[in-house]
């Protein structure tokens, strides 16, 4: 583990990252809840106070022990930033420091401990917030890496900030598109997107979740939003209700989805007239697009482990109802972006792969339908290339590759359909029949035309799990099994020949 180490100490200088989070924070023009803190001289600040005046709210998100976090809190910049654009200048700006760390103290913030990189307090004009109050907005905000800007602006939206030479690149970012306050009177627009974009199969039902925020000075009682999918308006959402001025409403359609689609969402009119700016109506391109790959009834899953086998992990996902219908390597790995091994090393971890190693799995599909293959590395640089050769080999039961690759980085996605009722191969000169069904429990397999030998079945439950199987030599015209010791449900009989195989699903009801 030494080379990751040794990148990671490197990583370190420019930036900390959060050991137990996966780097990912609120994205900007998230709508800002409202939240009320106490800074170290006890005075009380609340958000939307500040933003109903107008005024642009920067959090600066450090911590005492953060070294680039004091550089630049060294380099007086904010302070510029308040006393410019603040109460000692044009009134436009609120300045706070959020010192984030639920660890640190009074005391670290004064420089008088091993926890921190100097005296915090002296010389800082802007209000410094610590405590839970600190470590609780940290918290809603995902806080990632430190030190790390947060802008919000008049009409709540939040934008991550940068660090500047000046003052003046902060207050810049509060004339971007979007972070004013109220314009007009009847006015909507829409910042925030949260549903699906990405890879789908079969069909299903779209629901996308949009922010629609009240921009305009009235109160917005109304508005009309048309979902456009590849450039036609395919439905309308008629809101009502009572959102004062730079209040949010929250809209979410249903539409059936089942080929690839360009998404993108509109604001036609707020108040039922026209709304007054029509720049921030507009929300999309979203990319829906419709997997043809099918498997099969199995796939192989071939996995080349790079130099630390042990922070791997896959599993297969039925999308349908969202079971794992099989899976392997370290099981920790993955677990809500846990990354528990890359520091110390995981060598002896239980059900994990080794080092360098091939490790072949054959999973049979129990059912047709849409399903997920995903891979997990703990340190977040996949199995290639930097420490071995590794790579994730997906193999449909006709031959297909349908992935070969390890350049990933924390998670690798593969999608594709399943068919259990489609034969790969027939078994020779044979029609099989498959009866009754559905079944009490007794199930006949007749097969007509020639008779076959060799034929080894098994029966399967919808998740994957190997219920029986039995083998039976010489030539056959009829077999028998019994499911009657089985919960009723759906099952799947695969029969295999001379490396023909064939799968065919039943319904036991008693």
């Amino acid at each position: 583990m030494q080379k990751k180490l040794q990148l990671f100490s490197m990583l370190m200088v420019a930036l900390f990252f959060l050991p137990t989070t996966s780097n990912a924070q609120v994205a900007d023009y998230t709508y800002a809840d409202d939240f009320t803190i106490t800074d170290i001289n006890g005075t009380v600040h609340n958000l939307y106070t500040y933003l109903d005046e107008g005024k642009y709210v920067l959090l600066d998100m450090s911590a005492t022990w953060c070294a680039p976090c004091w550089s630049y809190h060294d380099g007086h910049n904010l302070n510029e930033v308040h006393n410019t654009y603040g109460p000692g200048g044009s009134n436009e700006m609120v300045v706070i420091m959020i010192e984030s760390d639920a660890s640190t103290g009074l005391a670290d913030l004064q420089g008088t401990t091993g926890d921190t990189q100097g005296d915090w307090i002296t010389g800082t004009d802007y209000p410094i917030v610590d405590g839970t109050d600190g470590s609780d907005l940290a918290q809603a905000l995902e806080l990632a890496a430190y030190p790390t800007f947060f802008l919000i602006c008049p009409n709540r939206m939040i934008i991550q900030d940068e660090r500047y030479t000046n003052a003046v690149g902060h207050y810049n970012k509060t004339q971007t598109f979007g972070c004013s306050g109220p314009e007009g009177t009847n006015n909507a627009g829409m910042f925030r997107y949260t549903g699906f974009e990405g890879e789908f199969c079969g069909d299903f039902v779209f629901s996308p979740e949009l922010e629609v925020i009240n921009m305009g000075t009235a109160n917005m009682t109304s508005a009309s939003i048309d979902l456009v999918v590849n450039g036609d308006v395919a439905d309308s959402f008629e809101w009502t209700g009572d959102v004062a001025s730079m209040g949010k409403a929250d809209v979410t359609f249903d539409y059936p989805v089942s080929e690839d689609a360009d998404v993108s969402f509109e604001i036609t009119n707020v108040n039922g007239v026209a709304d007054e700016n029509d720049a921030d109506n507009m929300l999309g391109t979203f990319n829906l697009i419709k997997s043809t790959t099918n498997v099969g009834s199995n796939v192989t899953i071939e996995i080349n482990t790079d130099s630390y086998g042990c922070e791997s992990r896959w599993e297969m996902i039925s999308l349908d109802d969202g079971s794992v219908i099989a899976e392997g390597g370290n099981p920790a790995v993955g677990q809500g972006g846990q990354r528990l091994y890359f520091a110390t090393g995981c060598a002896g971890v239980p059900n994990s792969y080794g080092d360098n190693m091939v490790f072949t799995e054959s999973v049979t599909i129990p059912a047709s339908g849409c399903y997920e293959f995903k891979m997990y590395d703990d340190y977040g640089d996949g199995i290639c290339c930097a420490y071995g050769n590794g790579y994730v080999r997906i193999t449909a039961a006709d031959g297909t590759i349908l992935t070969n690759t390890g350049n990933f980085e924390l998670e690798l996605r593969s999608l594709f359909s399943g068919d259990a009722t489609v034969a790969v191969g027939e078994l020779e000169g044979t029609a099989i029949d498959i009866q009754p069904n559905p079944t009490q429990g007794l199930v006949d397999v007749l097969f007509s035309g020639e008779t076959i030998s060799d034929v080894n079945i098994q029966v399967f439950s919808t998740n994957g799990q190997l219920m029986q199987q039995q083998y039976f030599g010489g030539a056959q015209t009829n077999l028998q099994l019994d499911l009657s010791d089985y919960t009723n449900g759906i099952y799947l009989i695969k029969l295999t020949n001379n490396e023909k195989s064939l799968t065919s699903r039943i319904v036991l009801s008693k």
